[in-house]
């Protein structure tokens, strides 16, 4: 080892905590605009729904969906506790990411070694990536009933989508990750809307039906904190292995 080595190595320490705590910094700035956005943006629409300028029966308002909020948490929904649906669309959607990675990762891998499966499978992902998304939630409701499997099966398969198609062009799967969750996420709660007994799609559903608009808007609310807590987390793995993942694949390409 190089005396240069040795003081990149030393050095390496020091620059990543530096680096984290930009990103920390800039993590925290981002989170207040939202909040200041959002609050400004609920401040505005109650205004308008209390002078009539929006219909609080279709657009509900701030205050009501609040105390939708208060009610669930407090009585609980037709279906259980709003954490226990909450429970339920965050496990589907963490089932979700883990199997898509895994088999997506693995087939796209697999076809990437030879020529004709490459260009089989990258055909086969570009023609599947719109109807997967649209139509087949339906389908895997139908197919595997009102249990949890549609549900794990309708995530996993988005999310197998992105996965084989990094690992066809040879990308890491942390730079994808975020992704991932998002698309399990979705693939979660259109599963529920489609036909499930439990989880947000469900309220989120229900409420539709109801026209209960405050009921949408709280779903959603909830749905949107466990998105950004889940995003926050895969983040915080992103900023801490994924440039220890660079350097290995490096690594490995000079040796």
């Amino acid at each position: 080892m190089s005396h240069h080595d040795g003081v990149s190595d030393r050095a390496e320490p020091a620059t990543r905590a530096g680096g984290d705590l930009v990103a920390g910094r800039r993590s925290a700035v981002a989170v207040g605009a939202v909040l200041a956005l959002g609050l400004a943006v609920a401040i505005l629409w109650e205004l308008a729904a209390r002078r009539g300028w929006l219909d609080p029966f279709f657009w509900s308002k701030p205050s009501a969906i609040v105390y939708q909020l208060a009610d669930w948490w407090s009585e609980g929904t037709s279906h259980g506790t709003l954490v226990a649906q909450a429970g339920v669309t965050f496990g589907e959607a963490a089932l979700g990411l883990a199997i898509g990675s895994a088999l997506g990762g693995a087939i796209g891998g697999a076809c990437r070694r030879y020529p004709t499966s490459r260009e089989v499978l990258g055909a086969v992902l570009t023609a599947l990536t719109l109807p997967l998304r649209v139509a087949l939630g339906a389908a895997f409701a139908l197919g595997l009933g009102l249990g949890v499997g549609s549900k794990i099966a309708f995530a996993s398969a988005l999310v197998g989508l992105v996965a084989a198609g990094d690992a066809l062009a040879g990308r890491q799967a942390l730079t994808s990750l975020r992704l991932r969750f998002a698309l399990a996420l979705v693939g979660a709660v259109v599963g529920e809307i489609f036909m499930a007994r439990r989880g947000l799609g469900v309220l989120i559903d229900e409420s539709v039906h109801h026209f209960n608009a405050s009921g949408v808007y709280a779903a959603l609310i909830v749905l949107g904190a466990i998105a950004l807590a889940g995003d926050g987390l895969l983040a915080l793995i992103e900023r801490r292995y994924a440039p220890r993942a660079g350097r290995d694949g490096e690594s490995s390409r000079r040796d």
